[in-house]
């Protein structure tokens, strides 16, 4: 668009009203029409309901509802029974590594004071990150517990922490 039909339109625009008044008041008719609209029967017919009806109608839904809700516990209470519980998955995983580590962990502490203190502060962190995400993996697993990536992701995290206690067991004593 050229720059000249630009300022033109600009100074079409700057001359415009700016607010226009009605040329008659129209509330004064539409008052008038919703009072006739009111004053009119409905096209659809006013359903008027006695208290007994009323009350049989609620005890319906509470049936109804009452019904829905039990399938559906019973359903549920069928399904849980029938999956290991949450904490299961955690349980067997750290039973399977848990006297390994415990072992490996107990051998690296004997032999700390024997051993290079850069490489026992790395072996430290490492452990640390390792711990980490047993931790993150644990309360996922507390979340999620039919989850196998979950699983698989801490039998992993162990795995690695056993594989490093046994690397850090078999590192060479510092000569003094």
């Amino acid at each position: 668009m050229s720059r000249e039909r630009e300022e033109d339109r600009l100074e079409f625009v700057d001359r415009l009203p700016r607010s226009i008044e009605p040329e008659r008041d129209l509330w004064p008719e539409i008052a008038a029409e919703l009072r006739t609209r009111r004053a009119r029967p409905s096209r659809f017919p006013t359903l008027r309901l006695s208290a007994p009806l009323l009350a049989a109608a609620a005890l319906a839904v509470v049936v109804v509802s009452s019904t829905v809700t039990a399938v559906l516990l019973r359903r549920d209470a069928t399904t849980v029974l029938d999956r290991p519980r949450p904490s299961s998955a955690v349980l067997t995983i750290e039973a399977q590594y848990a006297g390994a580590v415990e072992q490996l962990t107990a051998g690296l502490e004997a032999r700390r004071a024997s051993l290079d203190p850069h490489a026992v502060a790395v072996v430290e962190e490492n452990l640390r990150i390792i711990d980490e995400a047993i931790r993150e993996a644990r309360v996922a697993l507390g979340d999620d517990p039919e989850n196998p990536d979950l699983g698989r992701m801490l039998q992993s995290a162990y795995a690695n922490k056993l594989d490093l206690l046994k690397r850090a067991t078999r590192l060479e004593e510092v000569e003094t």
